[in-house]
């Protein structure tokens, strides 16, 4: 498996699970719908990166910018280090290994 397949990949399952632990810890359906709708948006980026369209990558590194800042902003508010700090930093983590891997 290459290497940016795999931070896609990765990447997707925790959010996936993020948003699964979410629903079981608060009972907050936002972070269920929402965590596994991005999870499975990522693992179709992580699909389509597979077969070496761009756009997998492409459309991974938007998802996780669009996280980072979402967290980011919600870390800012609230200062609570989970989930809001860890998906922050989680999402720019990847968009970084990412970026490096696609410019490198």
């Amino acid at each position: 498996m290459e290497y940016p397949v795999l931070i896609i990949i990765v990447y997707g399952v925790l959010v996936g699970l993020g948003g699964i632990l979410g629903y079981v810890k608060a009972k907050s359906i936002p972070s269920l719908v929402f965590g596994l709708a991005s999870g499975i948006a990522l693992m179709i980026c992580g699909w389509l990166a597979s077969t070496h369209n761009v756009n997998g990558i492409r459309g991974a590194i938007g998802i996780g910018l669009l996280l980072g800042v979402f967290f980011g902003l919600r870390y800012a508010r609230t200062r609570k280090l989970m989930p809001t700090g860890l998906m922050t930093v989680l999402s720019l983590l990847a968009v970084i290994l990412l970026l490096a891997d696609t410019l490198g």
